[in-house]
């Protein structure tokens, strides 16, 4: 399961990032009070880690020692990193920047900015905002033709997959929904207050296991599915492309 790591020596402010995260719906957060213990053993603690978020000063290695450790590995040098600091000096900043971070923040941490840096640096959508992220129907028909096409080029069969939920539970469905796929899947909001899935390469059985998931995913945390449509494109099928709007009931 992919994960989360914090680093921050303060256990007070280790306990409240862990919260913020976990309120968004993060299942696998995993708080350390050094960064000591990941040069000792960089697989156990970054294997699926999608994010790092550690304090700049920490006893030992410190924050920035730990960003050039991770980027000297080819397997993690992707994994993004969210820096904190006490201080708001460029020196510090531009040091921090040069170390591989991509955002910082600045302590005292307000609850709604970590929560704004974090989803912008997964690609989430915060509630406050998910009005803007929204796709019309017709938009959503264009996404699934150009993936169509490109299963046509791949010769690979495409899975779509439609998903309604409450929308107060839009956010957190999202996160879930997000951990759980592949890095080529997409997740689109469209103005229906429906999430439209797209799965490139996965046949009947592969959108099966997916789907599976993200019913189980879901029912921990208690939201209900109002609406569930899943469709398939086989390039060797000849079906027609606009069945599919019809069978998502995009039409």
């Amino acid at each position: 399961m992919d994960k989360i790591l914090v680093i921050e020596d303060s256990k007070l402010m280790r306990t409240k990032i862990m919260s913020i995260l976990e309120n968004m719906g993060f299942d696998n957060v995993i708080g350390l009070d050094n960064a000591e213990v990941i040069f000792e053993c960089p697989s156990v603690y970054l294997d699926n880690t999608k994010l790092v978020i550690t304090d700049i000063g920490l006893p030992g290695a410190n924050g920035v020692e730990l960003a050039k450790k991770i980027n000297s590995f080819n397997k993690y040098k992707n994994i993004p990193i969210i820096f904190i600091t006490a201080y708001s000096k460029p020196e510090i900043v531009n040091e921090a920047i040069k170390a591989g971070a991509i955002d910082y923040l600045v302590k005292p941490i307000k609850d709604d900015i970590l929560e704004q840096r974090v989803a912008k640096v997964l690609g989430i959508a915060i509630n406050s905002s998910l009005k803007d992220q929204f796709i019309s129907i017709d938009v959503a028909r264009e996404k699934i033709d150009m993936e169509c096409h490109r299963s046509i080029r791949s010769k690979q069969t495409t899975a779509f997959l439609i998903i309604k939920v409450d929308e107060k539970h839009l956010n957190n469905c999202i996160v879930k929904i997000k951990s759980i796929l592949r890095k080529i899947d997409m997740v689109y909001l469209i103005k229906t207050m429906q999430m439209l899935i797209l799965l490139p390469s996965t046949a009947k059985e592969g959108l099966e296991v997916v789907e599976g998931k993200i019913v189980k995913e879901l029912s921990t945390d208690k939201i209900k599915i109002l609406e569930k449509r899943i469709a398939l494109f086989d390039p060797e099928s000849k079906t027609p492309i606009e069945n599919l709007f019809v069978e998502l009931k995009l039409d």
